[in-house]
């Protein structure tokens, strides 16, 4: 163990360097140092405690006074050669991501250089080894080629150059927190205590005299248990440092975050309130999560050539960047028209058509004007320039769009904004791989830098620090509890890198060699958290949903007996009663135009729930819809709808597809899908294929079926509607109507899913789009039916006035329902009666949350956290 005031003493005459395992050790124990000298000195000198990474390059700078060194490249530049090694090389077809499986590839190429393994050790045992080598070869032959030094291997680069370290003879070097060194360290080790031999390899301990053991029926009871030993140790120590180790920390920080924000809450402490927060997480959020890094691309992106509709709909509705107020509102507005435009990529000329081609054109002048600059001067999809000057362009482009935006930053966005200005600055380094490169490579290659980020919010000295299972080693506190030591958390399952053969990691103990280097592992881990406080408690929960778990047997050492635990789950904070004021707030206002804003829709949603229908049709909120992979269903709607429109223009009589021989009546449908199923429905020749190739088997299937009907003809298509009901105007189209040679007329709707007739009969209409189809000429027409247009499903589903009129389809007395109506005029009288229902609703604006649940009507609804319905119906189960 180190004497901490001897060895800070070194630390301050020059004598010595720590050398850290991370940058977090390293940091705590430079304010460990300072607060140490603050006690008897007014100013004393810096110490030379860094992280390892800092200490080899310290090293490596240090040699290029002695010779010529090679240029070290950084991970993301040594990231993107595997990219493109990967997407050049014969496997790339099979793979799903190249991205992903280089990241996966480099990973072993590392371990490799961990371990001191030549490539020529990997023996293949599988394609993925063949691949492997095959990658690994083309990488090692670029960084000799071009006189790289990659990362991983610096280590053993400056261990072979062990008389040019800078190492001077009288200095002591201690390593603090190296629970566990890689064999490429240890040599680097072992040659730097050549040059120093008071070298100490030693982790500052503190000896632990206090253990408990404590156990938890759930994981959200063991985080309010910790928040009460928190409390309890703060109101003992307010000026104390406490630790929260949580194994999957990135996983479950959503939970512990809320638990700890609702029990740690300043007022629940009875000393006087601290200037910082309470607690500190130190796994920190991907960088890409944050809207304003995700909207920074986006835009970068565009710029570059094109993006999806769903990064458009951000971009469009993003506050980080251009335009004046009432232009960002428009554009808000308009992010919710793109799934009407049909169209999945967007660059900016398709922008700025659309938008000076809008009804809100003038509104949005300025916002065109430099769409239209920036079109006339952003032509690049085929330059190349130098990435130092694609970083300079990416800069006033981004300062052309007024990024990022005229809202007040807080401390935390002012630390995106600096982070993300650092990767862009960082584009330069692209510069010692390609000298020249497009837009879109560099672009690539900022994505690739930053989907590997993380963003943490500097610490303000919090007294609780919420750490990960490997981030407390080598630190000290005044009180440590280690959380989730169940069974399953320690020792952890092997998991070896699938590009190395079993046999090679077995034979080197590397990373997932088998249980018994876990065990190892877990065994030197729980040591070495146990000596970072002199007051530590474990903790697991036994019940993890149906599965129960037991205490990580490893803990034997440490704790004889688990003392079962049983928490208060309301907040600590407690509120004053407040007497609270109800209003029915069920009716908005009326609706007083003649014509119905939304047709079939509107009445739709009505039936289904009020409130939803006032949300969606009064208020005009909208959902941010989401686009979907392959061929959007509406898309591919449109297409059956155009082709029969086309196919029955052309037949118009059932007689004449009888009288049609099978290869005309193929020919026929074949050329109607031609130009029908054209880039509006998909930018893919394969797809568009598929796609003709479906509509064709639907088509030609329902054309059998409408050979066995009785005689009819089709008397209209696509045709438009105005039906009256109290005085107001449903306006709709139905698809088709149908003349049976009887007089009488069916309406079809064709369909791509499966729509269920039952609907028709439930208290409220849970689809009303035909019956009120059915009011527009109610004394001719005799059936309702849908052509059901799905693979292996194609039918007609309907009701109709007498029987043997569609195949398939029966009357509405023998529907399968609990109470059929006696004959059609029946069932019309009832439909008509509930349209009156819900007309009259709409009028008088009845907006009550009440779902009809029979019609499942809260499914996929975007409302709910507005109605908070669920919350509703849980507190009066609670109160039963």
């Amino acid at each position: 163990m180190l004497d901490l005031a001897t060895e800070f003493e070194k630390l301050a005459q020059g004598n010595a360097i720590w050398v850290t395992a991370s940058n977090r050790q390293s940091r705590f124990w430079l304010q460990e140092y300072h607060e140490y000298q603050s006690q008897s000195r007014p100013a004393w000198p810096s110490p030379r405690i860094v992280p390892w990474s800092a200490w080899t390059r310290y090293l490596l700078n240090q040699c290029a006074y002695h010779q010529s060194v090679p240029t070290l490249l950084t991970s993301a530049q040594s990231l993107w050669l595997w990219d493109e090694i990967i997407k050049q090389s014969q496997y790339a077809d099979w793979l799903i991501s190249s991205q992903q499986t280089a990241a996966k590839a480099y990973e072993g190429w590392q371990q490799l250089q961990q371990w001191q393994l030549p490539l020529s050790k990997v023996l293949p045992e599988s394609v993925d080894h063949e691949a492997f080598i095959q990658w690994a070869h083309s990488y090692e032959q670029q960084l000799e080629q071009h006189r790289w030094l990659d990362e991983q291997q610096l280590n053993g680069w400056l261990a072979s150059k062990a008389q040019q370290l800078a190492i001077e003879p009288h200095q002591s070097i201690a390593f603090i927190g190296f629970h566990q060194k890689t064999p490429a360290q240890e040599s680097l080790m072992k040659r730097a205590a050549e040059t120093a031999p008071s070298i100490v390899d030693t982790l500052p301990t503190a000896e632990a005299i206090s253990f408990g053991g404590q156990q938890f029926n759930q994981f959200d009871d063991e985080c309010r248990g910790i928040c009460d030993w928190l409390l309890e140790q703060l109101e003992r120590k307010p000026d104390g440092q406490f630790a929260v180790v949580v194994p999957d920390l990135d996983k479950k920080r959503q939970t512990v975050a809320a638990i700890l924000r609702e029990h740690l809450h300043p007022e629940t402490l009875s000393l006087p309130l601290l200037e910082v927060p309470l607690f500190n997480i130190s796994v920190g959020v991907p960088l890409r999560q944050f809207p304003f890094v995700r909207h920074t691309l986006c835009l970068l992106k565009l710029m570059a050539g094109s993006i999806e509709q769903d990064e458009l709909a951000e971009l469009l509705k993003s506050s980080f960047i251009f335009m004046q107020v009432n232009e960002r509102n428009l554009c808000r507005s308009l992010a919710y028209q793109l799934p009407d435009m049909r169209r999945q990529q967007w660059t900016l000329k398709h922008l700025l058509h659309w938008l000076s081609h809008h009804k809100l054109a003038e509104q949005l002048s300025t916002f065109i004007e430099l769409l239209t600059e920036l079109v006339e001067q952003t032509d690049y999809e085929s330059a190349l320039l130098a990435p130092e000057l694609w970083a300079a362009e990416m800069t006033q482009w981004l300062q052309r769009w007024q990024w990022p935006g005229h809202t007040t930053s807080s401390s935390v966005e002012y630390q995106l904004y600096q982070q993300l200005v650092e990767q862009i600055k960082l584009v330069r380094q692209l510069h010692h791989l390609q000298s020249e490169t497009s837009f879109k490579t560099v672009i690539r290659f900022l994505e690739g830098q930053i989907e590997g980020q993380v963003f943490q919010a500097k610490s303000a000295g919090e007294p609780i620090q919420i750490l990960g299972l490997y981030e407390a080693v080598g630190l000290r506190f005044d009180g440590l509890w280690i959380s989730g030591l169940s069974n399953e958390v320690l020792p952890e399952a092997p998991a070896a890198n699938s590009f190395l053969p079993l046999s090679l990691v077995r034979q080197n103990q590397m990373p997932g060699a088998g249980p018994e280097r876990e065990l190892e592992y877990a065994k030197t881990l729980l040591g070495a958290l146990t000596q970072s406080s002199e007051q530590v408690v474990m903790s697991y929960f036994a019940g993890d949903g149906d599965r129960e778990l037991g205490p990580c047997r490893l803990t034997a050492e440490w704790i004889e007996h688990w003392s079962p635990k049983e928490v208060d789950s309301r907040p600590l904070l407690s509120v004053n009663e407040i007497p609270y004021e109800w209003f029915n707030d069920g009716v908005g206002w009326r609706y007083e135009e003649s014509l119905l804003k939304g047709g079939s829709s509107f009445i739709q949603a009505q039936f289904l729930c009020p409130f939803k229908a006032y949300m969606e049709f009064r208020l005009g909120i909208r959902e941010q819809e989401q686009s979907g992979l392959g061929i959007d269903a509406r898309d591919r709607g449109h297409a059956v709808h155009k082709a029969l429109q086309i196919l029955w223009e052309q037949l118009q009589r059932q007689s004449t597809l009888l009288q049609m021989s099978e290869e005309d009546l193929l020919g026929l449908v074949d050329d109607t899908l031609q130009s029908v199923v054209d880039y509006s429905v998909s930018d893919s020749k394969v797809e568009r294929r598929l796609e003709i190739d479906r509509c064709r088997e639907v088509i030609l299937e329902l054309f059998e079926l409408e050979k066995q009907r009785p005689g009819f003809q089709v008397i209209e298509r696509e045709s438009a509607v105005n039906i009256q009901i109290q005085g107001m105007t449903i306006s709709g189209r139905i698809d088709r109507i149908d003349q049976i040679d009887s007089g009488q007329k069916v309406i079809v709707d064709y369909k791509t899913g499966s729509p269920k007739t039952s609907l028709w009969f439930s208290e409220r209409l849970g689809d009303a789009q035909l019956p009120l189809y059915a009011l527009s000429d109610k004394d001719n027409v005799g059936g309702l039916c849908f052509a059901r247009l799905k693979p292996r499903e194609v039918g007609f589903a309907g009701v109709t006035e007498e029987t043997d009129w569609l195949p398939g389809v029966k009357t509405v007395d023998k529907q399968r329902v609990a109470h059929p109506p006696e004959s059609w005029n029946d069932f019309l009288q009832q439909v008509e009666s509930k349209l009156h229902v819900a007309i009259t609703e709409i009028q008088d604006g009845e907006a009550s949350v009440t779902p009809a649940r029979t019609l499942n009507a809260c499914n996929f609804c975007p409302y709910d956290s507005v109605c908070r319905i669920n919350e509703v119906e849980q507190s009066q189960e609670a109160s039963l």
